[in-house]
């Protein structure tokens, strides 16, 4: 019904624009819009039309396309992670942590952030491992009369640099693939330099 209205009372623009072959268009922000969503958009060259767009649109159009490739590679670091994680769970080197106590009774929602959870870990622990900085200003946690270190991510590489299970060469390379990821811990060594 609601075609056959549209149909019925559909009418022509008075002095209907020609838009002949080879026709240069200037599209605004929503025809773009419009034209795009319709999927006209790309079907314009095809017809021999030339579109110009203002500078702000293509702009625009960069910016998501630049956000697009960051997302996908976004998705592929969060994909090898949980791989990573996966595959350490099945062979037992990665251990997964209990519920915290306070999240599991939901009374306090503080008590459920993960920095308890972390120290209510920490007994099961050799270290922790935590760059936020609440909780790595303190020099280490205490669980069972045990003082459990906590260290941030490049303490870590250091730590296995001295160990010997890191080349310095490696430590380097991580420590500015963590400075371009905008670690701010990660002062320069003297080695580095």
């Amino acid at each position: 019904d609601a075609l056959n209205y549209l149909s019925a009372n559909e009418k022509n623009w008075p002095n209907q624009p020609d838009i002949g072959d080879d026709a240069e268009l200037f599209l605004d922000d929503l025809s773009i819009n419009y034209l795009q969503h319709t999927g006209v958009l790309r079907k314009l060259k095809d017809a021999g039309l030339t579109a110009y767009v203002s500078r702000r649109a293509v702009d625009e159009a960069d910016a998501l396309i630049a956000y697009e490739e960051l997302a996908n590679e976004v998705v592929s670091h969060l994909d090898n992670l949980r791989q990573t994680l996966a595959k350490g769970v099945r062979s037992g080197k990665v251990i997964v942590g209990g519920v915290s106590k306070n999240a599991a009774q939901d009374r306090d929602p503080i008590g459920s952030h993960p920095s308890f959870a972390v120290v209510e870990m920490a007994s099961g622990c050799e270290a922790i491992v935590v760059d936020d900085r609440f909780l790595n200003q303190h020099a280490f946690v205490e669980s069972d009369r045990r003082h459990i270190p906590i260290l941030t991510s490049a303490e870590l590489l250091d730590s296995l640099q001295a160990a010997g299970s890191l080349p310095m060469a490696r430590v380097v390379e991580l420590r500015t693939r963590l400075r371009q990821a905008t670690y701010v811990h990660a002062p320069i060594e003297l080695q580095e330099l």
